[in-house]
C-alpha cells in the first residue's frame, strides 16, 4: 500500500457575513481571514491504495461538499474505506481518506468545526466560532466575538487581540487564554489547568469550574475572586486580601470590581503578575511577520499581537524565559517565579 495526494481547489462567495462549516477526521485545519465575500478552499487528499489507478477511481468519487449555497459552505470528509488487501483495511477499520484544509475566508464569517483528533489553527476570524471535537488540538490567535469550544482532551490557546466572550468545556485539556478584554469567560474541565491573562469584563460573573485542573491568573484589572474548594490553596504575588473560611474564600486584587467564581475539588488558585502582555498597548515591538517571510521588522502592534507574531507554540523554554525577564525587571518575585517555572515544566512535560 502507497499513499498518493490530490490538490483541490474550491471557491463560493460566501458574503462578508456567510455561514462555514468543517466536519473531518484527523488532519490539519487551518482558516485565515481575508477581505471580500469570497471563500477559498485548498484541500490536500491523502489515499492509501494499491496503485495509482485504484487511488484515482478513489479521489473521483470523493465529494467534500455537504452544502453550497448562498452565504453558505459546508464542508465534509467522507469515510472512505475499502476492501484493499482481502479487506483487511475493511476489517481492521482503518480511514482511507486523510485531508488538510487551507481555507481563507471572511474575517466576519460564521464558523463551525466538528472533528476527532484534528489540530484547527484559526487566524484573524471575528464572527462567532463554535468548536466540537473529540481530541482535535485548537489555537485561535487575533479573534474576537463570541467562542465556543467543546472537547475531550485537546489544549486549547485562544489570544484575542479585540473584546472576547469565551466558553470552554473540556475534560482534560488545558486551556490558555490572553485577551484584551474577556467580557464572558465561562470554563469547565475535570483535569485540565487554565491559564488566564485579560482584563475581565465587569458586567456578570465569570466562572472556571475543574476537580483537580488549577487556575492561574494573570489580571490587568481589579477582580474579586470566590474560591469554593475542599483543599485548594491560593499562592502567588498581587494578593490584596483574602477573607472568608476553608471551603469558600474570596481572594480581592486591586479594586475588585470584576468578578470570578473557581469552584474545585482539589485544584489551586495562582495569581502571578502579567508576564504576555506587560507591555503598554501599541507599544513597538520586534516581531516575525510571515507575511513577510518571517523576516523580523518592528511594527506598531498590540501586546496579544507581539505573542502570536511567531508561529509556533512556546516551549518549556520559552516559557522559562519570559519567567525569568519577568523577574529580572522586578514585575514578579523569586517565589512567584520559582513557581512559574514548575508550571512551566509540567505543562510541557
Amino acid at each position: 500500500m502507497s499513499t498518493y495526494e490530490r490538490v483541490l481547489i474550491l471557491t463560493h462567495e460566501i458574503g462578508p457575513e456567510g455561514s462555514l462549516v468543517v466536519r473531518t477526521v484527523g488532519g490539519h485545519v487551518g482558516v485565515r481571514a481575508v477581505d471580500g465575500g469570497e471563500v477559498r478552499v485548498q484541500a490536500t487528499l491523502r489515499i492509501h491504495a494499491a496503485d495509482q489507478a485504484e487511488a484515482d477511481r478513489i479521489f473521483d468519487q470523493v465529494d467534500l461538499v455537504r452544502d453550497r449555497r448562498s452565504g453558505r459552505l459546508e464542508l465534509a470528509v467522507p469515510d472512505v474505506r475499502g476492501p484493499s488487501l482481502g479487506g483487511l483495511l475493511w476489517v481492521m477499520g482503518r480511514r482511507r481518506l486523510a485531508v488538510d484544509f487551507d481555507i481563507a475566508t471572511p474575517a466576519a464569517t460564521s464558523l463551525r468545526v466538528e472533528d476527532v483528533s484534528a489540530e484547527v489553527h484559526v487566524d484573524g476570524l471575528v464572527g462567532v466560532q463554535r468548536h466540537r471535537t473529540a481530541s482535535g488540538e485548537r489555537r485561535l490567535v487575533g479573534v474576537a466575538g463570541d467562542v465556543v469550544i467543546e472537547g475531550m482532551s485537546g489544549d486549547a490557546r485562544v489570544q484575542a487581540l479585540g473584546d472576547l466572550a469565551l466558553e470552554v468545556r473540556t475534560v482534560s485539556g488545558d486551556v490558555r487564554v490572553v485577551a484584551q478584554l474577556l467580557k464572558v469567560l465561562r470554563v469547565s474541565t475535570v483535569s485540565g489547568d487554565v491559564d488566564v491573562e485579560a482584563i475581565l469584563g465587569s458586567d456578570g460573573v465569570h466562572s472556571v469550574e475543574t476537580i483537580s485542573g488549577d487556575l492561574l491568573l494573570a489580571s490587568h484589572g481589579g477582580v474579586a475572586v470566590t474560591v469554593r474548594g475542599l483543599s485548594t490553596a491560593i499562592r502567588g504575588s498581587g494578593l490584596h486580601r483574602v477573607e472568608g473560611r476553608p471551603g469558600e474564600r474570596e481572594v480581592i486584587i486591586g479594586d475588585g470590581r470584576s468578578r470570578l467564581r473557581f469552584s474545585s475539588m482539589s485544584g489551586d488558585v495562582v495569581v502571578r503578575s502579567p508576564v504576555v502582555m506587560a507591555q503598554a498597548p501599541g507599544q513597538a515591538a520586534e516581531v516575525a511577520s510571515p507575511a513577510k517571510g518571517g523576516t523580523a521588522s518592528t511594527e506598531m502592534v498590540t501586546p496579544a499581537e507581539a505573542m502570536v507574531a511567531n508561529e509556533p507554540p512556546p516551549t518549556e523554554r520559552d516559557e522559562a524565559m519570559a519567567v525569568l525577564r519577568a523577574l529580572e525587571e522586578g514585575r514578579i518575585g523569586v517565589d512567584e517565579a520559582a513557581t512559574l517555572l514548575a508550571l512551566a515544566g509540567v505543562r510541557n512535560a
